[in-house]
C-alpha cells in the first residue's frame, strides 16, 4: 500500500496521500470500508480505499512520446498525461458530427402536471405528476401518481404487438402500468412497473438491498435498477 495513491473519506472530509510511506501516514488514512460492500472482519484487513488509474496507450505512440516528444520529462503524471493534443473543434474543414435521436414531441393526455418535465418520446395519460422527471421513452399508464420521482424512461420501444402479447401472458411491458403510484423514487431505464404497483417505501426503511430483485433503497429512496421487473399490485 506504501507504493499506491490512498484515498480518505468521511461523511465531514477527504483527503488524498501519494503514495504514503510512513505507518502514521497510513493510520491516518484508514476508513470504514464495511460502507463499501464489505463485512467487518475483511474491513479490518482491508480498511484503505486505493485511488488507481489504467491507462490504455497504442505502444508505438507510448514509445514516441518518452522518446521523442517529451524526452527530458520526469514525471509521467505531471508533465505527459496533462499535455492534450491539439485539436481545433470549430475548424469548418473538420467538422464534429452526432447522431440526433430524432424522437417525437411527448404526448400528454388528460393530465395534472405540477413542477414537471416530461422527456421526448414519451406517451402519459390521465396520470398525476408532481416535482418529477420523466425520462425519454417512458411509457405511463392511465391514471398513476408520481411524485417526488425520477422515472428514467427506455432505450427503446415495444410495439403495440409486442406489448399486448407480454400483456397475454401474464408479463409486464417497458413502462408504468396503470393505477401506480412511485413516490420518492428512481426508476431506472428499461425499468417493466406493472398494474397497481406502489413505489413508496411503505415501511420507512432508510438503507435495504434486495439485489436478485433489483430492488435498493438508499437514505430513503427506493431505486429500481434498470431492466428491473415489478409484478402487478406489489407494494413497496
Amino acid at each position: 500500500m506504501a507504493h499506491r495513491p490512498v484515498v480518505y473519506v468521511a461523511h465531514s472530509a477527504e483527503a488524498f496521500a501519494e503514495k504514503p510511506k510512513t505507518q502514521a501516514e497510513l493510520d491516518s488514512m484508514k476508513v470504514d470500508t464495511t460502507v463499501l460492500g464489505l463485512t467487518p472482519e475483511e474491513s479490518a484487513e482491508k480498511p484503505y480505499i486505493a485511488s488507481m488509474g489504467i491507462y490504455v496507450f497504442k505502444k508505438s505512440v507510448l514509445v514516441k512520446l518518452l522518446n521523442e516528444t517529451f524526452a527530458k520529462a520526469n514525471d509521467f503524471g505531471g508533465e505527459i498525461i496533462p499535455q492534450p493534443a491539439t485539436f481545433e473543434f470549430y475548424d469548418p474543414q473538420s467538422p464534429i458530427y452526432t447522431s440526433p435521436r430524432v424522437l417525437p414531441p411527448a404526448t400528454v393526455r388528460n393530465c395534472k402536471l405540477t413542477d414537471a418535465i416530461i422527456a421526448q418520446g414519451s406517451f402519459v395519460s390521465d396520470s398525476t405528476i408532481s416535482n418529477a422527471v420523466v425520462g425519454i421513452r417512458s411509457i405511463i399508464g392511465a391514471g398513476c401518481t408520481i411524485q417526488d420521482a425520477l422515472v428514467m424512461g427506455a432505450d427503446y420501444y415495444e410495439s403495440d404487438e409486442q406489448r399486448a402479447a407480454l400483456l397475454a401472458a401474464g408479463g409486464v411491458p417497458v413502462g408504468i402500468g396503470a393505477g401506480s403510484i412511485i413516490s420518492n423514487a428512481i426508476v431506472d431505464k428499461n425499468a417493466r412497473v406493472g398494474k397497481n404497483v406502489q413505489i413508496i417505501n411503505k415501511e420507512g426503511v432508510t438503507e435495504g438491498t434486495r439485489a436478485s430483485e433489483g430492488i435498493y433503497i438508499r437514505s430513503g429512496i427506493v431505486v429500481i435498477a434498470k431492466g428491473t421487473t415489478v409484478p402487478d399490485n406489489s407494494i413497496i
